[in-house]
């Protein structure tokens, strides 16, 4: 059937029949085609299909548009189908369209069936066949999936699985390398992985496997502590299992660790490292000195006829430290550009970089260092230069490039900002005159000449070269110094508290002399006050962290000035709006565009919108030029600004936008965290009810269940005296954290209270919100007619209000108390009802909650080929809305069903990820649904001997919720389960 249709999604659309490629005509038509494609031969019902092809606003003539478009189409996929003929790929079946393509037809699907068999030849143990298999389907993509389409939901949607399995099979294929030896091939990938993902835990284990097998241990070790320091940062948990293992062997240097097979072939066919050592000598280590230019893969720079093999460069007084991969990217910008610009704030370590560079170059005509840091008059440049370079009296720029113009020669011009201007002209005009000159420049801003390359020096790696960088600059101060462990870990710390900037870094170490580890740690609260003392022969603007910093902020006018100090009020990342929502700044934009061209802002440029960050030494400086009373000030407004955006966000998270607001929650969590603490501080009981009235709902999705705990009751004892709404929702939020946590009687009282703080504010959403939820647990302590009633009230109040998120809350509600009365049909009908209105008004939590608890009516009934129908695209949609709780509810309650339908041991595996999943936030569903979690389990372990059932078990513990995503979308797919039983 359509044998001869060959569909690419991966990328643009493309189709092909008969081997050509056929055009599919304008953009609404070829978006029909995309949300057929999506649906993977589901039918897509026409009100569905017009939705999705005009993006939620149709026109009046959209149905009658979409005949056409289907009729055209049809046309194109059969043009030998006769005018009369019935179609045979894009058919029409009640209620809606279906494209029936075979999976090889789909590039997708292609890719999906090989990704799923490199996986399961790498669980075989068989990588080489398993990387041929994903390189294989890895090499289908050519660009994002449904690239040109309309970025509908369905399309959203499908092209968000596609990822998630493309970024399943990458990992895949990196293991695939480093279970073959090709551990040198298969780092700089897994560190690039890293830095586009790096709350991914997977990749991370791997390098630290791949570092180790290679000899690296102390950067294995480093790499684990760097993951460490990041999942703690961002998601303020701890390593799962996995890491926390992996760490412990590399310490123990457990041999099982060096099971990569020895002379393994490289991927040319070569023979491979023959074991940990020779990688380790392929790979130079942090002190192996500066890298060559040959050695980095670069040209030589050609020596000039006439010139003396000379230069200025002053001999380094310590060892390098890392940057090794950095010296190389820059020197390769060399050899393609004649100007490089290094940027970055204060003792970030351009000056050695640049150094570095230059000193490794086997020019015979320098390179030369002009030195700009003590030219306190921007009209001594062309002097400071002509000097530098040895060239007697240039009285003028002219006669400077008269001089340099017939030379071949790199000269390196450090720390160029506070001449900038002056240092632009005379670059500019240099270059433009001397055709073989190239300037590599040092400055906290970039230069602006035409043809400039900017490189940003960025902080050393916390858990590898700021290490080794802390224990070279210790070992100064106390020689033949090992660390233990313990204080190696300690070191990891004090390294990720300064951010990775040298100068601090090296500063702190030299404290060690006179202070213990322990003491310098305890210390780090006032950095400026502990970094206070640097080398007498160091630059002044390096003898202290808090001068190098000085140096950048007395570059800025006043009024920058202030804005620095006011954009210091941020404790994570932040965006353009936010800036102006803080500062009520109309020229935010210039401010914050002259913070980042001087280093006082980091910027993400791989996010959308643009977001910004200051370094915390630079929070930290902000502070010291504030008296208490700005700072406390400054506070206030931060607090009222996020609470201005929580309160914004409040009515729209139970709606299509939940998604959006859940991740914008997530990206400011570190202010709304300062925000609640500082309202605490000062007795704010206003601010911690709104913000903990917002916030619950993202704390309940998102799996944070003992922080939110902590701060609602927090803010119920601040804010005793506030009004009786404030304190229902954040009631509400507490019974439903307790709810997650399992305290069924808790989070009853908890309700109760709410009611009651409802019926005093006269709120009829909130009441009737809360008349639904208290519904739940009035049923389960044995009054279901009781319960009947308040879920109907509820029902009514959503109506009466005109809220379907609260109606299909309480439909879904009334449901489950049916269910528990044993009213099968009617809880059928009634949570079918509330998929519906759910779907209909966004409010997907709720829809995918309704869905689950028919998923229970259905197993109820032992029909266990009809519950894992339903179980799968449940979990699908859930995962798709970035839950936590409710994701691992719905991945546990799949467990059940495959083992009803006589799959168990599939079900273990997902029982196993979901326990070690749920026990990095707290979170069990069988504590939280005491009445059917430990019966789904149950479901489980009957149907397996006991040792298979742990066997499996143990085989989904440490799963990442990507790696259970690919298991669940293939479950329904005889092939794949075949393949995964054989």
């Amino acid at each position: 059937m359509g044998a001869d249709v060959r569909v690419q999604v991966l990328g643009p659309l493309v189709a092909t029949v008969g081997g050509r490629e056929v055009s599919l005509g304008p953009r609404r038509q070829r978006a029909v085609l995309g949300v057929l494609l999506a649906a993977r031969g589901r039918v897509v019902p026409v009100d569905r299909l017009v939705e999705d092809t005009w993006a939620g606003s149709p026109p009046a003539a959209a149905l009658a548009s979409l005949h056409a478009y289907v009729s055209v189409l049809r046309r194109m996929l059969e043009p030998e189908r006769g005018s009369r003929a019935p179609a045979r790929l894009l058919v029409r079946p009640d209620p809606g369209y279906v494209l029936r393509l075979e999976p090889e037809q789909v590039d997708a699907e292609v890719f999906s069936r090989l990704a799923a068999e490199g996986a399961r030849l790498l669980a075989a143990g068989h990588p080489a066949e398993a990387l041929r298999a994903l390189d294989e389907g890895l090499g289908l993509w050519r660009g994002p999936a449904y690239a040109d389409l309309p970025e509908t939901d369905t399309i959203r949607a499908e092209s968000q699985r596609l990822d998630n399995l493309r970024t399943q099979a990458v990992e895949d294929r990196l293991s695939a390398l480093v279970e073959l030896g090709e551990h040198v091939r298969a780092v700089p990938e897994l560190e690039a992985l890293i830095d586009e993902a790096p709350l991914r835990e997977r990749p991370r284990e791997l390098l630290a496997l791949a570092l180790y097998r290679s000899g690296r241990q102390a950067e294995a070790l480093g790499s684990l502590r760097d993951a460490r320091a990041t999942l703690v940062d961002e998601l303020g948990i701890d390593p799962g299992p996995g890491l926390r293992s992996l760490e412990q062997r590399i310490l123990t240097q457990d041999p099982a660790l060096d099971a990569s097979p020895p002379g393994s072939s490289g991927p040319d066919g070569l023979p491979g490292p023959e074991g940990p050592a020779a990688a380790a000598g392929a790979t130079s280590g942090a002190d192996a000195g500066p890298v060559g230019v040959a050695a980095a893969g670069l040209p030589r720079q050609r020596r000039p006829a006439q010139a003396e093999a000379t230069r200025n460069l002053p001999a380094a007084l310590t060892t390098f430290v890392g940057r090794t991969d950095e010296q190389a990217t820059v020197s390769g910008l060399l050899a393609g550009t004649r100007l490089v610009t290094l940027v970055g704030p204060g003792g970030i370590g351009k000056t050695r970089l640049a150094l570095e560079v230059a000193g490794a170059r086997p020019d015979g005509d320098g390179p030369w260092l002009v030195e700009l840091a003590g030219v306190g008059d921007a009209r001594l440049v062309v002097d400071a230069v002509t000097r530098a370079l040895g060239l007697g009296e240039a009285p003028d720029l002219d006669a400077l490039a008269a001089l340099l113009a017939p030379r071949r020669l790199l000269v390196v011009l450090d720390n160029c900002e506070h001449v900038v201007e002056v240092a632009a002209d005379v670059v500019g005009t240099l270059l433009s005159r001397c055709p073989d000159l190239q300037v590599l420049a040092t400055s906290r801003e970039a230069l602006g000449v035409p043809g400039e390359v900017v490189h940003e020096v960025r902080p050393l790696r916390p858990g590898d070269e700021s290490v080794e960088l802390f224990l070279s600059r210790l070992r100064a101060v106390l020689p033949g110094f090992e660390p233990t462990a313990e204080q190696r870990l300690l070191v990891v710390g004090l390294c990720a508290w300064l951010e990775g900037v040298p100068l601090a870094i090296e500063l702190a170490a030299a404290q060690c002399r006179l202070l213990s580890l322990d003491q310098v740690a305890a210390m780090l609260d006032d950095r400026f006050a502990l970094l206070g003392e640097g080398p007498r022969t160091a630059a002044t603007r390096h003898r202290t962290l808090e001068a190098a910093v000085a140096w950048s902020y007395d570059l800025l006018d006043e009024a920058d000035r202030r804005r620095f100090c006011e954009l210091a009020a941020f404790h994570g990342p932040f965006d353009l709006a936010a800036a102006q929502g803080l500062t009520a700044d109309r020229a935010a934009l210039r401010t914050v565009r002259r913070l980042v061209s001087t280093s006082l802002l980091r910027v993400d440029t791989a996010s959308e919108p643009r977001r910004y960050r200051m370094l915390e030494t630079m929070r930290d400086f902000a502070a010291t030029r504030l008296d208490d009373q700005e700072r406390r000030a400054l506070a206030d407004r931060h607090l009222a600004w996020v609470r201005t955006e929580v309160e914004a966000a409040t009515p729209d998270v139970r709606s299509g936008q939940a998604r959006q607001i859940m991740d914008r929650l997530d990206a400011m969590h570190a202010d709304w965290r300062a925000a609640l603490s500082h309202a605490q501080a000062t007795g704010d009981g206003a601010s911690m009810l709104a913000l903990c009235g917002g916030l619950w709902w993202y704390w309940y999705r998102r799996g944070h269940i003992s922080e939110g705990l902590r701060w609602l009751a927090t803010a119920l004892e601040v804010g005793t005296d506030e009004s009786p709404l404030s304190r229902a929702q954040a009631l509400a939020g507490t019974c439903a954290l307790r709810y997650l946590s399992g305290d069924l009687a808790g989070a009853g009282a908890a309700a109760e209270q709410a009611r009651q703080q409802a019926t005093i504010s006269g709120d009829p959403v909130v009441s009737g919100f809360l008349d639904a939820w208290s519904a739940y647990f009035v049923a389960a302590t044995g009054d279901p007619v009781t319960a009947e009633a308040m879920a109907r009230a509820g029902v009514e109040a959503g109506r009466r209000t005109g809220k379907p998120w609260l109606v299909t809350d309480a439909l879904m509600i009334l449901g489950q108390v049916l269910r528990s009365q044993g009213r099968a049909d009617e809880a059928i009908a009634t949570l079918e009802e509330a998929v519906r209105v759910g779907t209909s008004c966004g409010h997907a939590w709720s829809a995918g909650s309704a869905a689950w608890i028919r998923l229970k009516v259905i197993m109820d009934g032992g029909d266990g080929p009809a519950a894992l129908a339903a179980a799968v695209p449940l979990v699908q949609q859930v995962s798709i809305e970035g839950d936590v709780t409710s994701w691992l509810v719905g991945v546990h309650s799949l467990a059940g069903a495959l083992a009803l339908a006589g799959r168990a041991e599939e079900g273990a595996v997902l029982l196993g990820a979901v326990e070690s999943i749920g026990e990095r936030i707290g979170f069990s569903p069988e504590r939280m649904d005491p009445y059917d979690g430990p019966g789904t389990t149950a479901l489980v372990k009957e149907a397996l001997e006991p040792e298979t059932f742990a066997a499996a078990h143990e085989r989904g513990y440490g799963l990442t919720r990507e790696e259970v995503m690919a298991v669940v979308d293939g479950l329904l797919s005889p092939l794949q389960t075949a393949t995964s039983r054989s």
